[in-house]
């Protein structure tokens, strides 16, 4: 299995007139990618949305809703599967 993944940062762009965050996580060993997931309402674990999926452990998520809180988490996925989620980051949307 693998070690809890962590988020290390969640920063505020705008491009465009476009939210977008980009996250931040520290690398896993053996972990062949990572999910990123969404949520714009934290009360609700049915709403998790993929985001996107990645080999990098910077990347931007777009498209978001601007002006809105969206909540982040991660996995990490491999040849001994996925990892627990990481725990919850928030931002507003820029």
């Amino acid at each position: 299995m693998y070690n809890k993944i962590i988020i290390v940062s969640l920063c505020n762009k705008v491009i465009n007139g476009t939210g977008k965050l980009i996250t931040i996580v520290r690398n896993v060993k053996f972990a062949r990618g990572y999910i990123i997931q969404t949520n714009y309402d934290i009360t609700d674990s049915t709403a998790w949305d993929t985001a996107l999926t990645s080999t990098r452990v910077k990347n931007e998520i777009l498209n978001l809703v601007s002006g809105k809180r969206v909540w982040v988490r991660v996995a990490a996925f491999g040849a001994a599967g996925q990892s627990d989620w990481s725990d919850v980051a928030s931002r507003i949307v820029p």
